[in-house]
């Protein structure tokens, strides 16, 4: 008789030429067998269901790319599924491919009755799962929001007492032992239902991963509530509940040492191909006031200076850096962080008046790093460029997600004789719906996206794009494929639910 999962197993790249393989189980023996190796799996976890397995191991590229396959034993019995697999693979590109990347974010529903008039909600999972059946992907990158929490105010009991109680009275309250082993039970089931879905689990299994988290993967707006209830005992407690078991399932409990500021945020970069991937947690230390914080952003700008990377350098930042403006609306109703519903939502954005000075200067360590990079690169002759990891044009490119469009925006550096481009692809919700036409039209109504200064001579500007074959934004769910073409631009192919082929090479 095989034995279950209860979830997984979870692919992951943890490195150049590492991978990890993940799993939440039942026994007292685990081993994975995997590139014809028995290897003995780690218990790097406990939970309220089981324990959560890990072995990690090199493999490295060969001339041709190849197909890996896996499976997992409990106990000395092979392992399935909640769908029932036993076996699973995947795919690694030969040295000399350009290997297809995928950005998605927004896995899940923020509301149920969003859920319930979903015509198929995990349309979008099938089709990348046929895509990869074809032409196989090397690396998922999930940006934010890959499970939705915000149903914890209604699923969990103590919660719902909480919220019944006055402002002062939430705010001095301390959350009961009940309450705590209920929020800890609330995430576990979560992760179990959400990344349980049969082609969900079969993406998870089939492609290494690369996760950030987001508001929703602790709820809605975390970190843009106003002091006072942001740093009261109950919300601390969700968060410490929600950050477990991120680091559990997304994070896979991963070593330290690959971590920027160990202890403080899960910031983290991997090398891979022509790619460094520099993932940025931006919930950990946010507030009405700050994004990231003091130790992050010297994290952050040690990070620019020390890294030798790579040609292409993505930045997952789930939030847009550049959008839509809603500072009209933040004005012009004069809206107050503690007592205006939608304020959370308004002050989570970049652009909120109270981020646009870190927001700057968050672009400028960019641009700065763009400039030296692109000067180091054009130094490289192509001929003796014996890594093409390396050679060619440095690119920055963020990857961001939340919005629920799709959409490109650029920010423009024309202060020297040669000038410098950082764009920003936006790709959400893989799961999660776009604005109905009326919600999307009143979001044109009181937000605008005209070119934007960010010095005075007007020689740094952000923009937004419109990607060829399609609206300037992509109102339709869609996650995006990144794969460097013969032409050496960066080709992004949004694939969306729509009748258009939204796609824009950078240069």
């Amino acid at each position: 008789m095989s034995k279950n999962l209860l979830l997984g197993p979870l692919l992951a790249l943890e490195a150049e030429n590492t991978y990890s393989v993940c799993f939440l189980a039942q026994g007292n023996q685990c081993t994975v067998k995997i590139n014809n190796k028995d290897l003995a799996a780690i218990k790097t976890a406990e939970t309220r269901s089981g324990d959560f397995w890990r072995i990690e191991l090199d493999i490295k590229a060969e001339a041709s790319g190849r197909k890996i396959p896996y499976e997992i034993m409990i106990d000395g019995e092979k392992a399935k599924d909640a769908n029932s697999r036993e076996h699973w693979e995947f795919y690694i590109p030969g040295t000399n491919e350009r290997p297809k990347l995928i950005y998605a974010s927004c896995n899940g529903f923020s509301t149920f009755d969003l859920l319930k008039n979903a015509e198929n909600p995990y349309n979008l999972w099938e089709e990348l799962i046929k895509a990869h059946t074809k032409n196989p992907y090397a690396l998922l990158m999930m940006g934010g929001d890959q499970v939705y929490a915000d149903e914890l105010w209604t699923a969990v009991d103590g919660l719902k007492e909480w919220v019944g109680l006055k402002y002062n009275a939430q705010i001095t309250a301390l959350p009961s032992p009940s309450l705590i082993s209920e929020l800890d039970k609330f995430f576990e089931k979560l992760y179990l239902h959400q990344w349980n879905q049969e082609v969900v689990s079969l993406a998870l299994a089939s492609i290494p991963t690369v996760m950030m988290w987001d508001d929703h993967d602790i709820f809605d707006g975390w970190g843009s509530y106003p002091g006072k209830i942001q740093n009261c005992a109950v919300y601390k407690e969700i968060f410490a509940a929600a950050k477990k078991h991120f680091e559990i399932f997304q994070m896979r409990k991963r070593p330290a040492e690959r971590l920027l500021n160990p202890g403080n945020s899960d910031c983290y970069f991997i090398h891979y191909r022509q790619y460094t991937i520099l993932a940025l947690d931006h919930r950990s230390q946010r507030s009405l006031e700050q994004v990231m914080g003091d130790q992050q952003w010297d994290a952050f700008i040690k990070f620019l200076k020390e890294v030798e990377l790579r040609k292409t350098l993505l930045v997952l930042s789930a939030v847009p850096i550049v959008y839509r403006d809603f500072g009209a609306i933040e004005t012009g109703f004069g809206l107050s962080p503690w007592n205006e519903e939608l304020t959370d939502d308004l002050k989570d954005h970049w652009r909120a008046k109270e981020h646009q000075g870190e927001r700057l200067r968050f672009i400028q360590q960019l641009l700065s790093e763009l400039k030296k990079r692109t000067e180091r690169h054009l130094n490289i002759p192509e001929q003796n460029a014996d890594d093409w990891h390396f050679s060619g044009a440095a690119r920055t490119v963020i990857l961001s997600g939340d919005v629920h469009v799709g959409a490109l925006g650029v920010i423009m550096d024309r202060r020297e004789k040669t000038p410098i481009k950082v764009h920003q692809v936006i790709s959400s919700g893989i799961v999660h719906p776009s604005p109905t036409a009326l919600q999307w039209a009143g979001i044109l109504a009181v937000t605008n996206d005209r070119n934007e200064y960010l010095n005075e001579d007007k020689t740094v500007e952000a923009a937004m794009l419109k990607p060829i074959g399609s609206n300037q934004y992509i109102r339709a769910r869609n996650y995006t494929t990144i794969q460097e073409g013969t032409d050496k631009k960066l080709w992004i192919n949004w694939c969306n639910e729509s009748n258009d082929k939204a796609e824009y090479p950078l240069e």
